[in-house]
């Protein structure tokens, strides 16, 4: 296990049951046609598993991008299906892109994800990371990628990969457990709420317009 640490099992029936639309063996879509599941399953350790590692722990508000390449037939066929499934749906909203990964046959979602529709016009750029591919431009469809964050109900940054599950906002350092209203006191953090969090936060970018947290307040 690698990147994919701590992230959910996903059984070949979930996948079968959700996803039934086998565009190539690593890209499916719902039966609707409105959900995408992504499935990487790079050998670890070789190029493409390290260009498509989403780097969760170094990824600040989720700008990070890496990629899934499809190489030989499946570059056509994935393209299209990408191509017409921008058009009919808003992967803004954070749920219809899932990012899957099979390693020794066990499968895994480590997230949900967005497609950088403007960056996946720049195949050439894209391509060129890849070093060690020989096959030419016809024969690689490069799929550039960035994880969907939810924003910190604190400083409102995105920065949290799921919600309520403990995730700390790189930004303010909040903890988010389960707390809902924002006068709740959460043990998680110290006591505070996320009115009161937030105030604390506020006079420390008040301070120091260039602060972040850095494991405590200043």
């Amino acid at each position: 296990m690698a990147w994919f640490d701590g992230t959910f099992p996903y059984s070949e029936e979930d996948l079968n049951k959700a996803f039934p639309k086998i565009i190539t063996p690593n890209l499916r879509l719902s039966e609707d046609g409105k959900k995408l599941a992504i499935i990487n399953d790079y050998e670890e350790g070789t190029e493409l598993f390290e260009l498509s590692d989403p780097k969760a722990e170094k990824d600040h508000y989720g700008q990070h991008v890496f990629i899934q390449a499809f190489t030989g037939t499946d570059a056509a066929a994935a393209k299209r299906a990408v191509k017409d499934f921008l058009l009919n749906v808003d992967t803004e909203e954070g749920s219809s892109v899932f990012l899957l990964r099979k390693d020794q046959e066990r499968l895994f979602q480590y997230s949900f994800g967005h497609i950088c529709s403007g960056l996946m016009e720049k195949q050439e750029e894209l391509r060129s990371m890849i070093v060690s591919t020989p096959m030419g431009d016809d024969d690689v469809f490069v799929l550039p990628l960035k994880r969907f964050m939810h924003k910190c109900p604190v400083c409102g940054f995105r920065t949290l990969q799921y919600r309520h599950y403990y995730d700390i906002c790189v930004e303010c350092g909040w903890e988010d457990e389960t707390v809902w209203d924002e006068d709740d006191r959460s043990s998680a953090n110290y006591g505070y709420s996320i009115k009161e969090y937030r105030e604390d936060y506020l006079q420390c970018k008040a301070k120091d317009p260039e602060y972040t947290w850095r494991g405590q307040f200043t």
